[in-house]
């Protein structure tokens, strides 16, 4: 599980104890306006305001790569993780010519994977529709087996209620 799920649960969890009775807001989320593909080459006024998971760690051969969203006071429903997690409808993040990564995974209930339909390419494929995705800018991973990946979904709002 997210230790930033888990961490953020149990102090809303003590903040209730001590004042009682909650106070709840719902934040959005809106695909793919609210989300990023970032490298380490990108300025980081890219970075501000957003909460970020790492892909790919920089190596010699290669930057870091992120999938980053807009940051709320809620924990986004999403889960980058190294395996595929029990429970969960689990995309696989694959670069077929990055022969050192080890592939990541963007997790989410079944229900918000209904909604959202991602689709990870690692081309511009027929029928491409860039307002549906999320890119790496490829202009600062010229010779990057990275530049053109794009992260797809139906458009689509999500949405968490947070109690304090």
């Amino acid at each position: 599980m997210n230790f930033l799920f888990v961490l953020t649960t149990l102090s809303t969890l003590l903040i209730l104890k001590i004042n009682g009775a909650p106070t709840c807001e719902t934040v959005k989320w809106k695909w793919p306006h609210d989300f990023k593909l970032l490298s380490s080459k990108d300025p980081d006024t890219q970075f501000v305001g957003m909460t970020c998971e790492t892909l790919r760690e920089s190596n010699f051969f290669q930057n870091a790569k992120f999938f980053c969203w807009k940051s709320q006071k809620a924990p986004i429903p999403l889960l980058i993780s190294d395996r595929k997690e029990d429970g969960m409808e689990c995309k696989g993040l694959h670069e077929v010519g990055d022969f050192t990564y080890l592939t990541k995974y963007v997790c989410m209930s079944p229900e918000l994977a209904r909604k959202l339909q991602l689709q990870w390419s690692y081309i511009k494929f027929r029928g491409f529709d860039h307002t549906k995705c999320i890119g790496f800018e490829a202009f600062n991973l010229v010779g990057d087996m990275w530049a053109n990946n794009y992260l797809c979904g139906k458009a689509s709002t999500i949405t968490e209620t947070v109690c304090i």
